[in-house]
């Protein structure tokens, strides 16, 4: 029981280096248990977690300011589950995949099988932290600098070490997505990996919530053209959906 416990507050602490607080409802059902065992967890846990108006958020954090951006990005974070769970249908078992950093790959992880047998590549610590418990998965982790800010690992090795794969698919994040002007992120150091990437796998999976859409971040990245399929939420508008469809980009939407 009590490893069991140390596990799970492990998980939701790997979360939490990129989502600041995240509501017991929405970690419960990533771990697939229930919010009173979360809050026992939380009662047990040596105070590595807080439990506050209905999120958890680390000691020290400005939870004031969290919750009310919180609260904001609570439809957000339910589209986010439900793209995660569509994209994790497109594994296969011996696939070898490539799993972006963000606060949308996690949900991936979350909904793979537990004992699915493929490998994952991976540079962010809230994706290889819970993959490590898969059984059957060799898992990747590239390594690096850390960047606490997207909980990344990063270095020029890094860069060339992934020609070393034949990456069959590849799960893409993205912190703005235009059709015009291409997809970009927030941090330089993500750009590299991203474009070699792109470079090596077979299928470009792009994985993001439908509030991406029209955005531009300060880091481009890729021209949409480079991606095969997007895997998105039923909120992305018509206009968007149907010039999507018609450059003969895969779109699949998940529906809650």
């Amino acid at each position: 029981m009590f490893e069991k416990r140390r596990q799970r507050i492990d998980k939701i602490l790997a979360l939490l280096e990129v989502n600041q607080s995240l509501h017991i409802r929405d970690v419960a059902q990533m771990l697939e248990v229930s919010e009173m065992t979360l809050r026992r967890d939380i009662a047990h846990g040596d105070n590595r977690l807080l439990y506050l108006g209905g999120y958890l958020v680390k000691p020290g954090t400005n939870k004031a300011s969290q919750y009310s951006l919180d609260s904001e990005k609570g439809v957000g974070l339910k589209n986010k589950r439900w793209v995660g769970r569509l994209a994790a249908e497109q594994i296969q078992s011996g696939d070898c995949i490539f799993i972006d950093c963000g606060t949308t790959t996690p949900h991936i992880v979350a909904a793979m099988p537990k004992d699915i047998e493929c490998t994952v590549i991976c540079y962010a610590k809230n994706i290889a932290y819970p993959l490590s418990s898969f059984p059957n998965v060799t898992l990747v982790l590239l390594g690096g600098v850390y960047y606490p800010s997207s909980a990344t690992f990063y270095c020029e090795e890094s860069v060339g070490y992934l020609n070393k794969f034949g990456i069959n698919k590849a799960f893409l994040s993205a912190g703005g997505v235009s059709l015009e002007r291409g997809i970009s992120c927030s941090h330089l150091h993500e750009v590299k990996i991203k474009q070699a990437i792109l470079g090596i796998a077979i299928k470009k999976i792009l994985v993001v919530d439908s509030g991406k859409f029209g955005q531009f971040r300060s880091a481009f990245f890729a021209d949409f053209a480079q991606i095969d399929s997007v895997v998105t939420d039923s909120g992305i508008d018509a206009e968007t959906a149907a010039k999507i469809t018609d450059s003969h980009t895969e779109l699949l939407i998940a529906q809650a």
